[in-house]
């Protein structure tokens, strides 16, 4: 292997591990991590490989890494491209914040974005209500729901203006039972948006859909870029899945 190809695999390997590292010190442990560290072993192995051993894998092997790293990598693009594209009339009668990691009681940065983007659509509409949806997770003290109204009224959201959801434990479930509420709120007549990372929008869109929220609009919040490789990595798996099982 060309020394100078050597050094840019190892140098992304070690910048991705570290990044893994780093995020599981500040991040609830989940497979976004563990696909992290994946990555970055494996760039930091195929580096430190001398050439006497790579010559020795078939062909076909790195044909197979190569490809399958473009595909993830084109795909996380459009992921980006198309959460980033935002179609909200801010004239919707509800928000649906969808939950994140809670940090003991505390939002975590992924969750915080998403809080700060629904107060800045609540200040071009107050007239919507907030529904923050998100049960009690492993590592978090109180249910997301929970640790995000106390979020919003720090911000000045007033308390009688968020609904809180405390039962669901995944995206599908944020959309049924946000959707219950709604219905027993405004009847079946609603528009609603829905606020999520934007290499979740699109996955979140389907599942909408999926749970039977057929005219939901769309506000993404940014992605830290500490939490990109994890967050983009994750969310493939989650496509996938979505695919398969449609929720």
């Amino acid at each position: 292997m060309n020394i100078v190809i050597r050094i840019i695999i190892l140098v992304i390997g070690a910048a991705i591990t570290v990044n893994g590292i780093g995020i599981s010190l500040v991040s609830n442990f989940n497979a976004g991590i563990v696909l992290t560290f994946l990555l970055g072993f494996l760039l930091l192995t195929i580096g430190v490989l001398p050439n006497s051993v790579l010559h020795k894998i078939p062909t076909f092997v790195f044909w197979v890494l190569g490809v399958g790293l473009a595909v993830v990598i084109a795909f996380v693009g459009f992921l980006l491209i198309f959460g980033s594209s935002d179609n909200a009339t801010h004239k919707e009668n509800a928000v649906i914040v969808l939950g994140a990691a809670v940090h003991g009681d505390k939002p975590s940065a992924v969750l915080a974005d998403r809080l700060d983007t629904a107060v800045e659509y609540y200040e071009q509409n107050k007239n919507a209500v907030i529904v923050v949806t998100g049960g009690k997770g492993m590592q978090e003290n109180v249910t997301e729901a929970a640790a995000m109204e106390k979020y919003l009224i720090g911000k000045g959201v007033p308390k009688e203006k968020i609904i809180k959801e405390e039962k669901a434990t995944n995206t599908y479930e944020n959309f049924v039972y946000s959707k219950e509420i709604l219905e027993e709120l405004f009847g079946e007549d609603y528009t609603a948006v829905y606020i999520t990372n934007e290499y979740h929008v699109y996955r979140a869109g389907c599942i909408a859909k999926t749970a039977g929220i057929n005219n939901a609009s769309h506000i993404h919040s940014g992605t830290r870029w500490h939490s990109l490789v994890a967050g983009t990595l994750r969310e493939c798996l989650g496509v996938m899945k979505f695919w398969l099982l449609r929720r």
